[in-house]
């Protein structure tokens, strides 16, 4: 297992070392290196070169990337050696092929459903279409009314933002307008070069798996398979993502939120006899209320009161009502016998009074004789 790592690396060195001392860009080095191997370097050393022609396709990526960024560089330098000054002021120019706009605009209104067709009629004319739409109200309380709130994202054409903006003056009262642009330019071009390198591995990968066609490049071409697939995935990615870019390019977001507002009028100074009539309105709207709410809270109970009721009368005659029944007769009885007691009681004290008198009575007449 060493010696074929050995080997591996013995392969990819003699690539590499073949390679670097040619004048040629690092894509030429990769073409070179993959010319080279060959059916018959293939049937000889089997998966193991082909693993290092692997290697040294990644490697060569990395180089390729390496050498475009490099070669900005150094063209750059060179302008700047032969141009001077002027070549400053054309590095300091900014690529504005790519831009995105957006606006956020805040208006107020106190004609709510004119603002908002208006708002509509100008998407008709210049092309926007809807992306998000809300509309809600605050509810209102008390005497407050209810006020609509509208928000809005629209998608537009980059060609018509600025006359669409230029144009909204009748959807209200602007409060508040922000705008940004954000420059995807270099975003871009990156990708657009970082994708034409993914797409020479590719051709690479898939020229290689028709070469490998025996069982014994079966392992060199399941190799292979995984990394043409991990390729393939990086540029669906990419190209989804310029995708993005250039429809966000081409069509520009406005967000707008419209506020329905009333006008605030000062209120009168209130004399003191106006006070207190207002007062007297107040409460007697405040008792009918309360009599309105006390006839709509049983309205709402009424069906909940009457099954409630129902239960308890049940409960009442089906457990409670014999033994409370049995229980009122005894307190009465005994009530009675306590009653009865008593009322003995005060005939025994009668009657022992009315003893002691007669014999006091028969004293004193003894003692007269």
């Amino acid at each position: 297992m060493i010696k074929k790592k050995i080997f591996i690396g013995l392969v990819a060195a003699m690539m590499l070392t073949g390679t670097a001392g040619c004048g040629n860009s690092p894509i030429d080095k990769y073409e070179g290196a993959k010319s080279t191997l060959s059916a018959n370097t293939r049937a000889t050393y089997g998966a193991e070169a082909t693993e290092a022609a692997i290697y040294y396709d990644d490697v060569a990526g990395m180089d390729a990337e390496e050498s475009f960024k490099g070669g900005v560089n150094s063209n750059a330098s060179e302008q700047v050696s032969d141009t001077g000054a002027d070549t400053t002021n054309k590095l300091s120019e900014i690529d504005t092929e790519k831009l995105v706009y957006r606006c956020d605009m805040y208006f107020d209104t106190e004609n709510y459903i004119d603002s908002v067709n208006e708002l509509k009629n100008l998407m008709n004319q210049y092309g926007a279409f809807l992306e998000y739409e809300n509309e809600r109200n605050n509810g209102g309380y008390g005497n407050t009314p209810s006020l609509h709130i509208y928000n809005a994202t629209i998608r537009i054409p980059s060609e018509n933002y600025q006359d669409f903006l230029d144009n909204m003056g009748n959807v209200g009262e602007l409060m508040n307008k922000c705008q940004d642009v954000q420059n995807l330019s270099q975003e871009f071009s990156d990708l657009s070069s970082e994708l034409e390198v993914l797409e020479a591995k590719r051709d690479s990968y898939i020229a290689m798996m028709k070469e490998a066609k025996t069982l014994d490049d079966m392992e060199s071409l399941l190799m292979i398979d995984e990394r043409l697939t991990e390729v393939e995935v990086s540029i669906n990615q990419i190209k989804t993502r310029l995708n993005s870019i250039n429809n966000d390019v081409a069509y520009s977001y406005i967000t707008v939120t419209i506020s329905e507002v009333k006008e605030y009028e000062d209120p009168a100074p209130e004399t003191f006899g106006e006070r207190v009539a207002q007062g007297f309105k107040n409460g007697w709207e405040n008792f009918v209320g309360g009599c309105q709410n006390l006839v709509i809270w049983a309205a709402e109970h009424v069906i909940g009161l009457g099954i409630f009721f129902v239960i308890l009368l049940t409960i009442w005659f089906a457990l409670l009502r014999k033994p409370v029944k049995a229980f009122r007769a005894r307190r009465r009885a005994a009530k009675a016998a306590k009653k009865a007691a008593k009322a003995a009681e005060a005939v025994q004290t009668a009657n022992a009074v009315a003893a002691g008198t007669a014999e006091q009575t028969a004293n004193a007449e003894t003692e007269k004789i």
